[in-house]
């Protein structure tokens, strides 16, 4: 009898167990699953604007613009709470050429503790970061460079 119940004990366990790991697992999607992406939001120009200020943890993969939608693929922990995302700039472009000006994107997580990895492709409208006078300036995201031609 000790016995069956010590396999019962066990097995439950074990189920457990298995259960948590399936709400915890960060492994990336299947290379055929796009991430998710958000509907196009606005640049926000701000002089007083912290561009150091990332907000919660998040890594870039890549970004890329076509037209004036700058799109920033990342991915994050969580997944149970709606994230919120920013692209700042203070406005200051440097004295270069082409020009170059600095953004920052600020992530909200909402107090979001779920450890799922996700992924996102957030995309940003960036016609008003154009620079008056060059057709061509560089965006500069965190670690990342991407050059924007005007039309």
């Amino acid at each position: 009898m000790k016995k069956y119940l010590f396999i019962i004990i066990i097995s439950s366990f074990v189920a457990c167990h298995q259960k948590e790991i399936a709400k915890t697992n960060t492994s990336p999607p299947p290379a055929n699953t796009a991430p998710a992406s958000d509907p196009v939001s606005e640049v926000i120009i701000n002089a007083t604007a912290d561009i150091n200020d990332k907000g919660t943890a998040y890594n870039i993969d890549s970004v890329k613009i076509k037209d004036d939608i700058l799109s920033v693929f990342v991915n994050y922990s969580g997944g149970c709470k709606p994230h919120t995302w920013d692209l700042i700039s203070n406005g200051m472009y440097s004295k270069s050429l082409p020009p170059q000006i600095e953004v920052v994107l600020k992530h909200a997580n909402n107090n979001d503790n779920c450890r799922r990895l996700s992924f996102r492709e957030l995309k940003f409208n960036i016609a008003r970061l154009k620079y008056q006078g060059n057709k061509t300036i560089v965006i500069k995201l965190a670690d990342k460079e991407v050059h924007y031609t005007s039309k």
